[in-house]
C-alpha cells in the first residue's frame, strides 16, 4: 500500500510468481486485477502483480482483509490512507467531516481549536 507522492494516487500491490495466486486473490476480493508478466529476479521467474490504483478499491480493500490481515499490514493500510487524505482530501469547512478534522472545535467549524 502506499500513496504516490507525485500523482494523486493510493495503491495496493501484491506480487508474486505464479499469476493463478493473485488470479484467485482477484476473484475473491472483486476489486482490482492482476497484470504481467513483469522481469523477476531470474528469466526463469517472472513476476506477476495484483494492484488497485484507486482510493475507493484500496479502502474497500482494506475493509474486506482487514479481519484477516495483521498489525502491521493493518497499519500500513492506515498509513498509506491517512497520508493520502492528509495530502489530497479537501474537507469543505462547515461540512460534517470538517468538524472531525484536527484542531476544528465542534462549537464553530472556522475556530481553531486552543490546546
Amino acid at each position: 500500500m502506499f500513496c504516490s507522492k507525485r500523482e494523486k494516487r493510493l495503491q495496493a500491490e501484491v506480487s508474486q510468481i505464479d499469476p493463478r495466486v493473485l488470479e484467485r486473490f482477484a476473484d475473491a476480493v472483486k476489486i482490482g486485477r492482476v497484470y504481467g508478466p513483469f522481469k523477476g529476479s531470474t528469466p526463469e521467474t517472472p513476476r506477476w502483480r495484483y494492484v488497485t490504483q484507486s482510493e475507493a478499491g484500496v479502502r474497500q480493500l482494506f475493509e474486506v482483509l482487514s479481519p484477516w490481515l495483521g498489525e502491521v499490514k493493518q497499519e500500513q493500510f492506515r498509513r498509506a490512507i491517512a497520508h493520502f487524505d492528509a495530502k489530497f482530501t479537501r474537507v469543505e469547512p462547515g461540512s460534517i467531516a470538517h468538524l472531525h478534522a484536527p484542531g476544528v472545535s465542534a462549537g464553530n467549524p472556522r475556530r481553531k481549536k486552543v490546546v
